[in-house]
């Protein structure tokens, strides 16, 4: 599997670093400030995730998984027989993936990961292969939107597709986003296809606030990496020691809120980029790190009413935390 393979279409290195770049810029120069969180996962930021998983407040991901070790053969009776294309928005080393990929069995089966992180795609396809070699592996790097489009311009194979959409990423979207994320969505999709999306539920505030502001400040280090990884891949001069985590619940977003708070001024300047760039942050300024929007059931049917898409089923671990919707094309 050589890196062309891996990389399939989609952005190079260089063109995913300029995208960094000027995703960050557009983001500094805010108001307010704020850094795209789908750029946390550089090698760094996939360590510290590793242990966000394991803390005992993150239930998301164990609950998730828990769905898919219980469900996914029943998820499979859904999808029409034949050869599958699965493609995923987000890739890693998820065993809920892999938990959904086993129970295809011995149908043909082409895996296709959408992420920005060329070391995401290169290290997943290292070990999809070793788990799943009688499947064909095309990774590729680039935005959702920018893979997205590439998709939708292939040629029909005939093949059914289900897209994978898991790890609760819907709700680092805004209301308004996600109803976008899903027409993107739907735009790739036919009547024998499905798109399996991860919703993380409302539930105690007590519960969702020890899991987005851990008692060992896992939660907190895994957002000053993303201000160390601008300074490591854009010659970034932020101080990351004058900034403290701050997370709370929003009713208005239904939605935990992240934030980086500056407690002494700074100006960051971006040096690794065509022209140096310089942003101002004052004492008590906050950077915008994530939104993770809670979902209720009704709010789930909201959104494929707006998306022209149906719940065909909804699956949801035994203490309610977290469900995994099946949708088809109305």
């Amino acid at each position: 599997m050589n890196r062309r393979q891996v990389l399939g279409l989609g952005l190079s290195r260089s063109a995913a670093t300029e995208q960094f770049a000027r995703d960050v810029e557009r983001g500094l120069g805010a108001s307010p400030k704020h850094i795209p969180s789908l750029y946390f996962y550089d090698e760094a930021g996939w360590r510290i995730w590793q242990r966000i998983k394991e803390l005992p407040e993150y239930y998301l991901t164990r609950s998730e998984t828990d769905i898919f070790r219980e469900y996914s053969e029943l998820m499979v009776a859904h999808i029409p027989e034949g050869p599958v294309e699965v493609i995923e928005l987000g890739s890693g080393l998820s065993d809920k993936t892999f938990e959904f990929l086993r129970a295809l069995g011995d149908r043909p089966v082409r895996y296709r990961p959408i992420d920005v992180s060329a070391d995401a795609i290169e290290k997943m396809g290292v070990e999809f292969k070793k788990r799943f070699p009688h499947f064909a592996y095309d990774g590729i790097v680039a935005t959702y939107e920018t893979g997205l489009l590439a998709l939708r311009r292939e040629p029909p194979t005939g093949h059914a597709r289900v897209i994978l959409f898991l790890g609760s990423n819907i709700g680092n979207l805004t209301s308004e986003g996600a109803v976008q994320q899903l027409l993107d969505i739907r735009l790739l999709m036919g009547k024998d296809d499905r798109l399996i999306v991860g919703f993380d539920r409302f539930k105690s505030l007590s519960v969702m606030q020890a899991a987005y502001d851990d008692s060992q400040g896992v939660t907190a280090e895994f957002n000053l990496n993303l201000l160390r990884r601008i300074n490591r891949e854009l010659g970034g001069t932020f101080d990351t020691s004058a900034f403290v985590h701050h997370a709370y619940y929003s009713p208005q977003m239904k939605a935990m809120v992240s934030w980086l708070i500056a407690t002494k001024p700074q100006t960051v300047k971006l040096t690794k980029v065509s022209e140096t760039l310089e942003f101002t942050i004052k004492t008590g300024e906050g950077i915008w790190m994530e939104v993770s929007r809670k979902y209720t059931d009704d709010d789930i049917r909201e959104l494929g009413k707006y998306t022209s898409l149906d719940v065909r089923r909804s699956f949801t671990d035994r203490d309610k935390l977290f469900s995994v919707v099946m949708f088809e094309t109305r």
